[in-house]
């Protein structure tokens, strides 16, 4: 379940990529996001508590690809 500073950040992300004519953008980028959390494997390392905080961000951020906006990175990191 999401957190509610998440939800709030994905709204604003929403209005924000309404503005600016992104949303196409954002529906890839979320896509993709759900697909890399929804990894068996993925989920299992980013849930596991023996890895650190900071390995466990390293290992999305390079998931997400080169491609992925900024704001998107922000709101997996949540």
């Amino acid at each position: 379940m999401a957190s509610s500073a998440a939800k709030r950040y994905a709204q604003a992300l929403f209005s924000l990529g309404k503005e600016r004519g992104t949303l196409d953008a954002w529906q890839g980028d979320l896509t993709l996001l759900t697909d890399v959390v929804q990894n068996e494997q993925v989920s299992a390392y980013l849930t596991n508590p023996s890895v650190a905080s900071d390995r466990k961000l390293a290992t999305l951020d390079a998931a997400l690809g080169a491609n992925v906006q900024q704001e998107t990175r922000n709101l997996a990191k949540m």
